[in-house]
């Protein structure tokens, strides 16, 4: 199994820098590691060569001493990833901001070894639904007429299979409604992009067969709606718009892509397992909602 590691950012200085690729050439001398300098238009810096099966590490900075790079380290031997990861965290009192993305959960799980004091416990807290949203449930019986493709596209487009753990159908329905009032039919996905890139002037991804990148569409568009109405940050609500498509992309359809990482909302990830692992019926309306709008409060995106 290949493993990504993504990883960015700043360097303090061209002083941080030096030291940098100096702790980095020590580092790969030890672990019989062959690096070579690199001097390019695009930037300087070391390139590391670990394993014959795993690509590349890159240290090379542009003009303004950053970084944007990743690693794919794949079936190598034992505790190979976890010394790219090492390295990686050493380095970082050099950078004014490093940001990791990994694709498994190692680099948090070294981050908290590194710094137990700093280590918060988690507290599940569902949230008690309201009346209003609770009627929610209950309004569907009364949607607009659909389209007349609409239930080709849940059960074709959307690769709907028997759901066991949390209710993909419940929240899409919710939220396709919430974006179809005003109209006299529930918006097909082709009405949605449109929608979306009038309004929002949003990418919307609309491939068929892969619904779980259509779901963070979706959801991204029905933040910022909502996001209107509430006349808060745009921008701040949009980026957690798209961690929640990620996650609850994850509880429908499983892991996908490169870049979708169960650590950039590790609260609201542990939530989801905790829920789903907590409630045997989390696939009916009512305990569905109730994830829903506990993920919703732990993202700061519920209504005020």
């Amino acid at each position: 199994m290949t493993t990504t590691l993504f990883y960015k950012g700043t360097l303090k200085s061209h002083d941080d820098k030096r030291l940098l690729l100096e702790k980095v050439k020590t580092y790969a001398e030890k672990k019989h590691w062959y690096s070579e300098y690199i001097d390019t238009e695009e930037g300087s810096g070391l390139r590391v060569n670990m394993h014959p099966d795993s690509e590349q590490l890159n240290f090379v900075f542009d003009s303004a001493l950053y970084v944007d790079e990743f690693v794919k380290v794949g079936v190598v031997p034992e505790g190979l990833y976890l010394q790219v990861i090492e390295l990686i965290y050493s380095l970082k009192p050099h950078f004014k901001n490093l940001n990791v993305l990994d694709e498994s959960d190692e680099w948090e799980k070294y981050v908290e070894s590194q710094n137990p004091r700093k280590r918060k416990p988690f507290v599940y807290d569902e949230v008690q639904l309201n009346d209003m949203q609770k009627q929610g449930v209950a309004d569907w019986v009364h949607t607009p007429e659909p389209a007349a493709n609409w239930l080709e596209i849940d059960y074709t487009f959307w690769c709907i299979q028997e759901q066991d753990q949390l209710s993909f159908q419940v929240i899409c329905n919710k939220i396709r409604q919430d974006l179809s009032r005003g109209y006299d039919h529930l918006l097909t996905i082709n009405e949605l992009k449109e929608l979306a890139i009038r309004e929002h002037d949003l990418y919307f991804e609309d491939r068929t067969g892969i619904p779980e990148l259509v779901i963070i569409s979706l959801i991204e568009l029905w933040v910022l709606k909502r996001t209107t109405i509430l006349n808060r940050n745009p921008k701040m609500i949009k980026q957690r718009g798209i961690i929640l498509g990620s996650i609850l992309s994850n509880a429908f359809f499983g892991f996908f892509g490169g870049w979708i990482d169960r650590t950039y909302h590790k609260e609201a990830q542990q939530f989801l397992e905790m829920f789903i692992q907590n409630n045997e019926d989390s696939s009916q309306p009512l305990p569905t909602l109730t994830c829903f709008y506990s993920l919703l409060a732990l993202l700061q995106l519920e209504e005020t």
